[in-house]
């Protein structure tokens, strides 16, 4: 939370906002001596936060201010302007283009521009149907009430289909094997969750504020191998059906033995894990274990006794 903390703090100040101490406190949750331990550390580092005094002071960085030559390499700059060009693609948020423009202005200085970001990287959240601009307006409204730790009211679909209405406080944005998703604490089940983005059918921020809660973030359950009820499984698969197993497990999870491909990881033992399966038709087989062997050829006997008696019943 505190790299976080000063990271945007510095957002701020490089977007040519002057800002009391009281209302960087107010903003990040943070006590006013602690403003001031950052803007320190940020000195420290070489970035010149300077304090006005009085009743209309605060603290802010020259608009004057350059980044010290050397202070990264080609290969950092650009790795970092094209790291904000694409999350810019998907938040709206000033700080990252005042940020993106101060590097780039040091960049120009340092003789660097002529390896500078030509839009390498594009990432788009929205479905292949389009509407890309309603899942950036969830995620912004999302993020907004993280930063300002207010509740968020939204109605949520579950895997299995089941849609409730929760409270939640919003804590961190997490992006994985490129999907969004919120790690939040839920008032409706009192515990944290970790919420899917596109599942989340509306999104309210409402007026309630909440304490941040301190999260160790080397303990989030982001594997399935953590989950309690999860099941070493292991796949069989031919290479007609390389690509969409590459696009559900990566292609770091798949071993070539053979003239065939093998998956061995863990999975949680749910209904979904067997649909999923069964979406792939014949040409996924389950290696292991027997009782996910069972359980997917019980669901492949029920849809064959559904499509026969429509079939009968047509006849009829």
């Amino acid at each position: 939370m505190k790299h976080e903390t000063l990271i945007y703090m510095l957002f701020d100040l490089l977007s040519g906002k002057q800002m009391s101490a009281s209302e960087l406190a107010d903003k990040y949750k943070i006590s006013t001596r602690t403003v001031y331990r950052y803007a320190d550390e940020l000195n420290v580092m070489g970035i010149p936060v300077e304090i006005a005094r009085g009743r209309k002071g605060g603290l802010y960085i020259s608009d004057s201010y350059k980044l010290p030559v050397g202070f990264m390499t080609r290969e950092e700059y650009e790795a970092t302007i094209r790291a904000l060009e694409a999350m810019k693609g998907q938040i709206c948020d000033p700080r990252i283009d005042a940020a993106l423009e101060k590097i780039r202005a040091q960049c120009k200085r340092e003789d660097y521009n002529f390896t500078v970001s030509n839009g390498q990287i594009l990432i788009d959240n929205s479905a292949w149907t389009g509407e890309n601009h309603l899942f950036n307006d969830k995620l912004e409204t999302i993020l907004r009430a993280s930063t300002e730790t207010k509740v968020l009211k939204i109605r949520y679909i579950s895997a299995t289909g089941e849609e409730t209405e929760r409270e939640i406080e919003p804590l961190i944005l997490v992006f994985k094997q490129n999907v969004w998703y919120i790690y939040a604490w839920c008032r409706t089940r009192c515990d944290f969750r970790i919420f899917r983005i596109n599942r989340i059918r509306n999104v309210t921020v409402t007026p309630k504020k909440f304490a941040p809660r301190s999260v160790d973030r080397s303990r989030l359950n982001l594997h399935f191998s953590e989950n309690e009820d999860a099941v070493e499984v292991r796949f069989s698969f031919p290479e007609s059906l390389l690509g969409d197993m590459i696009d559900w497990l990566g292609i770091e999870s798949i071993q070539k033995q053979n003239e065939e491909y093998t998956v061995q990881m863990r999975f949680p033992d749910t209904e979904s894990l067997v649909d999923k399966i069964l979406g792939f038709g014949t040409k996924l087989n389950v290696i292991s274990p027997v009782s996910l062997r069972k359980k997917v050829a019980e669901a492949a006997q029920r849809i064959a006794a559904k499509y026969t008696q429509k079939a009968e019943r047509k006849k009829e």
